[in-house]
């Protein structure tokens, strides 16, 4: 009695395995089948003679495990005379450990597959992202801030309001000069001047329909009431877009003084340019917008 049940437990978990491998094999050939279907769309695809080898090689060891468990299912070793009958629970174990070899490796190329694709497509950004800054700074323009007197202007005289009473000071010119010594155009350019003494201010768009040429200059005159012997500062705010349609925005201060000779009959300034680097912005601010011709 005690041997049945030792029997019927051992045979019941024998089975159990038997059940397990099968299911394991119905997977493996699953996998076998797609792989080789893929294999065949690849090789119909390939113009290489190497490439139509390795695909070929690659189908044989692929579909070994198929060929040798039907050698072992149908006893083609011993119908041959090559060997004794091989048991078809070994050929199943065999073929589990087979199919697990074969998943690991699957699970290991499929991780290495799709880090090595992530690792690509991250380059390629990486690329992308190089080759538009460089492209960028190939087109940029570079502004460079002065004051000059007795040079034809590019535009008309513009008058700026100061809050600084008529019998307390003196009408005077600013003659601001931009000369672009970058290596590519500005093809659109605004200009926005503030200061504690004007009564507002003042956005220009320069010459609505011109570009500054690399090289090139563009006298800009205003007139406006100042004091002598006073140092005043007026913020300078360009936004201007290269010939590739990057926009940019750069803020310059100028330190201006204006002093009277001895004769009380004549003056002269003396000025500086404080310039910060430009940035990069996405798009023009809303502003109300005064021509200058």
């Amino acid at each position: 009695m005690s041997n049945d049940i030792l029997h019927n437990y051992f045979a019941f978990f024998n089975k159990e395995n038997f059940m397990g491998n099968i299911i394991l094999f119905i997977i493996t050939l699953t996998i076998i089948s797609l792989t080789l279907y893929f294999i065949y769309k690849s090789t119909e695809k390939s113009n290489s003679l190497v490439e139509k080898i390795s695909y070929i090689v690659l189908a044989i060891v692929d579909s070994a495990i198929l060929i040798i468990y039907y050698f072992d299912r149908f006893n083609v070793p011993t119908e041959l005379g090559w060997n004794i009958n091989v048991n078809t629970q070994n050929g199943l174990n065999f073929i589990a450990t087979y199919t697990t070899g074969i998943i690991s490796a699957g699970i290991a190329a499929l991780v290495s597959v799709f880090v090595t694709i992530y690792q690509i497509k991250k380059n390629n950004e990486e690329n992308d992202k190089r080759d538009k800054e460089n492209f960028r700074i190939q087109n940029m323009p570079l502004l460079k801030y002065d004051c000059v007197q007795g040079r034809n202007a590019s535009v008309e005289l513009t008058q700026l309001d100061t809050n600084i009473e008529e019998d307390k000071g003196v009408i005077q010119q600013i003659t601001l000069s931009l000369k672009n010594i970058g290596l590519n155009s500005i093809r659109k350019y605004y200009m926005k001047i503030e200061s504690n003494i004007l009564k507002r201010k003042y956005i220009f768009e320069i010459a609505k329909e011109s570009v500054i040429e690399k090289g090139q200059e563009v006298i800009i005159p205003f007139v406006l009431r100042l004091k002598t012997e006073e140092i005043y500062n007026f913020k300078i705010t360009l936004y201007y877009q290269d010939l590739v349609f990057n926009i940019y925005e750069q803020d310059a201060i100028l330190e201006y003084k204006l002093s009277s000779a001895n004769d009380g009959l004549n003056y002269y300034s003396d000025y500086k340019f404080m310039v910060q680097d430009e940035k990069q912005i996405d798009d023009f601010p809303n502003m109300e917008i005064e021509n200058i011709a």
